[in-house]
């Protein structure tokens, strides 16, 4: 087979083995979606949870692949490679990829919601240490995978014997999502020398003065506590977002909208908040369950405590974290309601009707339908943008509504009081996305399956995901003007996102979290909590549900449901 391969400038020589030793037989099967298998070509097989994130991105990503080696043999005969993608939804997902992963013909996934080490332990990965650790340098690129990797995920994915597995596959944020365009037709900018600390929100006139009256005023200082910056005009703190409803609610705008059909995504968002309001140090903390542990409140009187050295057995000690009251009294506020006497999000926020495509529907035609039927913000995860393609799509005539026209900004979460104003952004990246290559892939698609993913984490197969999808990947590349060309205001934003804020994850390298991976799960010891009896896990849900239920006793019923239930292998 030496001689066969013409190989193109910049990429590097590879050795293959025989179409024989092929995972699954010598002879093609069938493609799906319509697309006949070219005997002519190698085949790879890429198989892609087809969720928010989609796969418009795969499909670029593969004519780019298939391009890039057109005029390559990797088998006696052929020429070229052909990707053939499987898109799934369930059946790629977390634990049921797992439990069918050896029956399935891809070579290569991408996916969420996996417990990486339940994957390894079942040996149903290959080992990528060798694409991941050597530089890619047929890309003209210095740096390896590994090296452009997030440092807090390198750690996670390199195993304890210095192997990987699997890759992260892209940054999930929940949070909120505005409509700046909206916010300058109304004037929703904090001007500059005003806060809402002390002020009686109740007073339409105090409300109204701590807002600019024209384009031209000077915006206060957001959350990062600098002027002259993104965020400025923004909620610094709780009290100024506060303000900012009750201003929206005076406006006739409903401030915001989420989807009442998966109450995860307000569990989620919940934990977003806890995450800003820690810091990523303490955040993570909840997960390796070391060092010493700062920012703790009695959960009786709610008064500072002293900082506890954490282990293994005490890890119950972080229900006191002051990041959870504060992060409760946010989620108690936004679905109480308000000093005018009006909730912030319509009633179907809190139905199963309403579904997160419709709560995105929703949101983006309501500025479209004009006055008394505009939100300002909707609670979501950021691939919502690449769900709503088709409503993008549809708004695309109407001047100002299309994808590439609208600006929806993702909203930093404000500071618990003043005297946090200024504390790094901490944005909380969720999902448990990664991407890998089956075990039973052999021979030359293996060897394809590798190129593929280093392919994908080069410097442009990175620029292209984050330009089509709209979210970023955890790894260090650099876009510019002309990478967003045809893309979004948004797009712009998750990678400025990725570049300026402090981003945790819910993992941990630390042996305890590996063997404890379920138990420790943040949607379990993030707010699960007992009150008379009774056990609570979705803080906005549980204080619409129940009125008598308040963030006080909510705090408290962590510590002792927690304290009660601790139990690590």
């Amino acid at each position: 087979m030496k001689g066969m391969k013409k190989i193109r400038a910049g990429i590097a020589a590879i050795g293959f083995l025989c179409a024989s030793a092929l995972a699954g037989g010598c002879f093609p099967r069938p493609a799906p979606d319509g697309e006949a298998v070219d005997l002519g070509k190698s085949q790879l097989y890429v198989g892609n949870f087809d969720g928010g994130v989609g796969s418009v991105w795969l499909e670029e990503l593969k004519a780019a692949f298939e391009a890039e080696y057109a005029e390559t043999s990797f088998e006696e005969n052929k020429t070229g490679v052909q990707v053939i993608l499987d898109k799934k939804k369930a059946g790629f997902l977390g634990n049921a990829l797992l439990a069918t992963i050896g029956g399935e013909r891809d070579d290569v996934f991408f996916t969420e919601g996996i417990k990486y080490y339940d994957y390894i332990n079942k040996g149903v990965l290959a080992d990528i240490t060798d694409i991941v650790t050597a530089p890619l340098s047929e890309y003209g690129e210095e740096a390896s995978i590994a090296g452009k990797m997030d440092g807090q995920l390198a750690s996670y994915f390199r195993t304890g014997d210095g192997k990987y597995y699997a890759l992260p596959f892209y940054d999930a944020y929940f949070g909120m999502f505005y409509d700046l365009d909206l916010f300058d037709e109304y004037g929703f900018w904090l001007a500059a020398g005003k806060s809402a600390e002390g002020v009686d929100l109740g007073d339409p006139s105090r409300v109204m003065n701590l807002f600019v009256k024209s384009a031209r005023d000077a915006r206060a200082a957001g959350p990062d506590g600098k002027a002259g910056t993104a965020d400025d005009g923004l909620p610094a703190t709780y009290a100024d977002f506060y303000a900012l409803l009750e201003y929206m609610s005076n406006n006739t705008v409903t401030p915001l909208v989420w989807t009442g059909a998966y109450p995860i995504y307000l569990q989620r968002f919940v934990n977003a908040v806890w995450a800003d309001a820690a810091g990523r140090e303490e955040f993570a903390r909840n997960f390796s369950l070391s060092g010493t542990a700062t920012g703790l409140i009695d959960p009786d009187t709610r008064q500072p405590v002293a900082d506890a050295a954490i282990t293994p057995s005490n890890g119950y000690i972080l229900q006191k974290q002051k990041a959870k009251y504060d992060a409760l009294t946010f989620a108690d506020a936004l679905v109480k309601p308000g000093r005018s006497g009006q909730y912030y999000y319509p009633e179907l926020s809190f139905s199963g009707s309403l579904t997160h495509t419709g709560a995105q529907r929703t949101f983006l035609y309501s500025r479209y339908k004009g006055a008394g039927e505009e939100i300002a913000m909707l609670i979501e995860g950021n691939w919502w943008e690449m769900e709503s393609r088709g409503v993008f799509a549809e708004l695309s005539d109407k001047p100002g509504f299309s994808r590439a026209e609208r600006r929806i900004g993702f909203m930093p979460v404000p500071k618990p009081a003043a005297a946090d104003v200024g504390k790094p952004r901490t944005v909380l990246s969720s999902n448990d996305s990664a991407c890998f290559i089956s075990a039973k892939s052999s021979g030359v698609r293996l060897e394809l399956a590798k190129k593929f993913l280093r392919f994908c984490h080069a410097e442009a197969g990175l620029r292209l995901f984050n330009r089509v999808v709209g979210m970023a990947r955890p790894y260090e590349y650099t876009m510019g003007d002309a990478d967003f060309a045809g893309s979004s205001y948004y797009a712009r934003e998750m990678y400025n996102v990725r570049k300026t804020a402090d981003i945790v994850y819910e993992y941990s390298d630390a042996p305890v979290f590996i063997n404890n991976s379920s138990f420790l799960d943040p949607i379990g010891i993030g707010f699960s909590s007992r009150v008379s009896g009774a056990d609570y896990s979705n803080p906005m849900w549980n204080f619409h549900d129940h009125a008598d239920l308040t963030p006080e006793k909510y705090f408290k019923g962590l510590y002792d449901y927690q304290s009660a239930v601790w139990k690590l292998a």
